[in-house]
Parts: structure tokens; C-alpha cells; sequence
């Protein structure tokens, strides 16, 4: 999944509207954001992924995995990554990775911790 698709996950978790509120609350500069946003960079660093997966309470293993599979350049490379998530989130997390889970909604829509799709792994 994209960069700007997990900050997506992390407004519609929190309630938050704006990348602002993102930056601010995650210790982010809104400039890492807008890169996120523009295409520029659409993978986290590590230090990010990881304040990301603790946001919303995801396992850091799989946001991190994740975002190495995005930058893997090589088919074979995305295929183990891919063997990897699958490990450590089961099918769902597999399903997570490969169909992106769309885009989040917009903040007016934004969906309660219920609504949120079940493939997301929280962290008991």
C-alpha cells in the first residue's frame, strides 16, 4: 500500500481531517506528507512506518513489511515480502497488501473503528 493510503487509514482511525493534524500528532513535517501526496516518495521510512503502525495500533512487522514490499523493484523480491506478510497476518494481511483496500474515505465520511475493514490487524 502507498504512504498516502496508510496516513489515510491513520485520519479515518483518529477522526482527524487534515495532513496537518497528521504531521503534528505523528511528529511529521507536513513537507514528508505532501511528497507522500504528490507521488514523489510513496513509501515511508522506517522511523515513519513504525509511529504509522502505532497510531493505529497495527503490528509495526506488517506496516514495515509492507512498505519494503512497495519499494521492492525486483518481482521476486515483492513475492517473498509478500510470503512474509503472509506469515505474520495470515491470508488477511495478504489481501490488505495486494488489493491496497481502496482508497480511505473523506474525512466526512470518515468511518468509526467498527466500520474499519477487518483485515486491518490491531495490535491486542
Amino acid at each position: 500500500m502507498k504512504a498516502a493510503d496508510w496516513i489515510d487509514r491513520v485520519k479515518v482511525k483518529n477522526g482527524w481531517v487534515t495532513d496537518y493534524r497528521v504531521a503534528k500528532e505523528l511528529g511529521l513535517n507536513r513537507n514528508t506528507i505532501n511528497t507522500y501526496r504528490s507521488g514523489r516518495n510513496h513509501t515511508m521510512e522506517e522511523a515513519t512506518a513504525i509511529k504509522v503502525a502505532h497510531s493505529l495500533n497495527v503490528n509495526t512487522a506488517i506496516v514495515l513489511a509492507d512498505q519494503a514490499m512497495e519499494r521492492a523493484k525486483d518481482g521476486e523480491a515483492r513475492t517473498a515480502w509478500n510470503q512474509i506478510l503472509e506469515r505474520l497476518g495470515g491470508m488477511a494481511a495478504a489481501c490488505l497488501i495486494g488489493v491496497g483496500i481502496g482508497t480511505a474515505p473523506a474525512p466526512a465520511q470518515a468511518k468509526t473503528d467498527a466500520q474499519l475493514p477487518s483485515s486491518v490487524y490491531y495490535v491486542k
